[in-house]
């Protein structure tokens, strides 16, 4: 799977006299050649964090020292994750 930047794909608006409507196209060859991005897909990071919340409840019970790590990259994770749902409008 490649994840591409959608903003650097060229389109046309093409009139389609069956719908009498204007859509938005872009050609597969566009999509092909289109850049891509580093991405991290969020279903990886939402996973992850549920692994993290299993690894803080073992750590509290062994009274692990690295308890405050994993507190603070859980709580840094919720916080980029609120950040992008709102600059992408999901809930």
């Amino acid at each position: 799977m490649r994840i591409i930047d959608a903003d650097k794909l060229h389109y046309i608006r093409k009139w389609f006299e069956d719908s009498g409507k204007s859509e938005v196209v872009v050609f597969a060859k566009e999509i092909d050649k289109a850049p891509t991005v580093k991405a991290i897909p969020i279903e990886l990071i939402e996973k992850e964090m549920k692994r993290l919340d299993e690894d803080i409840k073992w750590a509290w019970y062994y009274g692990n020292t690295a308890l405050d790590k994993m507190e603070y990259l859980k709580t840094w994770l919720t916080i980029k994750l609120e950040d992008w749902g709102k600059e992408n409008e999901r809930p």
